[in-house]
């Protein structure tokens, strides 16, 4: 990290991590910055075992727990755009035996595939056992046994409510849409075509040796306890990977790969700001990450589907938005037995942070995760130099298209050339119905498509005399005639 913005927030970030480790006892834990497609930044904290002091690195394999929920949902979309399902598909069309349930509120046909992903189908958190005091999980064929048991408790669309048992469904939906078992469609489609090596459902002898001990905070001393470490059976698609700093970087990448460049009209480039390693594999890594999902697809599993009344934080496929004063972060987090974990990012400049822990039952993730994300962006507007562009020179053919322009008397709009771009601006003091607006042109050298705004997605059609002198344009049902 050489010479990058993030020096000066690595000292902040450090303190921050201390402090958590200190609150709560954490024995190890591992760290790391993405920015674009690189790793900027990792280190490792304290012990992935105390009883042999082996130390905690990126490397280290921590249980993600409900981080698992974020692959179970791309899988979902990669069905979706296959067009095996839909996610407004009753989930007892993929698992008609989801009919035995019974439907306290609303209807059982409104439990969906996207209210499943977005915690919003009003369905119980788990299935009827008592595996987390048990810590004896069912296998899949014994949650579908017991679904007579299951009910639907909420009206859909009405409030966040959790739900593992929804995620053990859709990853049996994975199962019959796929023909292919849950875990081994995850790992063929997405963990080793991303080159996610270390993750996995099964430690395997090799893994097991970077596995990091999970502990539990004893509540009489400051020494804490070896947690049981037990396999989630059935809730495997809710929760059951292990996975690194090293492994959820890439798939934190992947995840900012949609807000790059994209040449498909994605939201703009990301940051990168330094040389870390990067987990491109040459030219055509970029066109292997679009088989997997489109840069439309990721950014549609981050977009809100369902938003709180205070606009705090919204709900995804099943990716959650949470605000920071004015910033915007995507994030799961995932806890298990031993285990507390996160994976944060910033779609608006490109940046990610992970922070994994071998302790369960705390609040040190969320504690680091958005002040270290503070800090960074705190460091990128600091450190940002100015660039100095010089303005881009109007194109002949748009010169006949300026001026300003007003619908009705009252609804005013300029068409302008501005950041190298046409585009519809609204003049200081009025009102207008669609600036501002970015203009694209089409093969019609009067017909533009909007871009942003009310009439985003609409054309802009400008009326030429026989002179060629350009009068009006038409937008919207709305006839914007120039102002002489």
């Amino acid at each position: 990290m050489a010479d990058s913005p993030f020096d000066a927030a690595l000292p902040r970030i450090r303190e921050i991590i201390a402090a958590a480790i200190g609150r709560y006892g954490i024995p190890g834990a591992a760290a790391g910055i993405v920015s674009g497609d690189r790793l900027e930044w990792s280190q490792g904290f304290g012990f992935a075992d105390l009883e042999s002091r082996r130390p905690a690195d990126v490397r280290s394999l921590f249980r993600v727990a409900s981080i698992t929920k974020t692959f179970t949902g791309a899988a979902i979309m990669q069905l979706r755009d296959a067009g095996r399902l839909s996610l407004d598909d009753p989930i007892s069309r993929h698992i008609p035996e989801f009919g035995r349930a019974h439907a306290k509120r609303g209807d059982l046909d409104q439990v969906t595939i996207r209210r499943l992903l977005t915690h919003h189908s009003g369905l119980v958190s788990e299935a009827p056992f008592r595996y987390w005091e048990t810590l004896d999980f069912p296998p899949f064929e014994r949650i579908l046994a017991s679904l007579p048991k299951v009910e639907v408790v909420l009206d859909p669309d009405t409030q966040f409510k959790y739900s593992n048992l929804a995620f053990a469904l859709l990853g049996e939906v994975i199962t019959r849409t796929s023909k292919t078992p849950y875990a081994g469609y995850v790992a063929g489609n997405l963990l080793r075509p991303l080159g996610l090596a270390s993750t996995t459902f099964e430690l395997t002898p090799e893994l097991g040796r970077r596995f990091a001990t999970g502990y539990d905070a004893d509540a009489y001393s400051d020494s804490p306890v070896r947690a049981n470490h037990h396999p989630i059976g059935g809730l495997a698609a809710a929760g059951g990977l292990y996975s690194s700093v090293e492994d959820l970087a890439k798939w934190v990448s992947f995840q900012l790969s949609a807000y790059r460049a994209t040449g498909d009209g994605g939201a703009g480039p990301g940051t990168a700001l330094s040389s870390g390693a990067s987990f491109s594999e040459g030219p055509g890594s970029q066109a292997r990450s679009r088989t997997i999902l489109s840069p439309a697809t990721i950014r549609e599993i981050h977009r809100p589907q369902i938003l709180e009344p205070d606009w705090r934080a919204g709900y995804g496929l099943p990716w959650r938005s949470t605000r920071s004063g004015d910033r915007i972060y995507v994030n799961h987090g995932g806890g298990l037995p031993g285990h507390r974990t996160t994976v944060q990012f910033d779609p608006a400049h490109g940046i990610g942070f992970i922070f994994l822990t071998n302790l369960g039952w705390h609040d040190g993730p969320e504690d680091v995760a958005v002040p270290a994300l503070n800090a960074l962006n705190d460091a990128i507007a600091q450190r940002q130099p100015a660039v100095e562009v010089a303005p881009a020179a109007v194109p002949e053919q748009y010169r006949r298209l300026l001026g300003a322009y007003v619908a009705r008397d009252v609804l005013f709009t300029n068409v302008e050339w501005r950041d190298a771009a046409l585009r519809l601006v609204l003049p200081p003091g009025t009102r207008s119905l669609h600036a501002p607006a970015r203009l694209e042109p089409t093969g019609d050298a009067l017909a533009f498509e909007v871009v942003g705004g009310r009439g985003g997605g609409e054309l802009a059609v400008f009326e030429a005399g026989p002179d060629g002198h350009v009068a009006a344009f038409a937008l919207g049902g709305a006839v914007y005639r120039r102002l002489r």
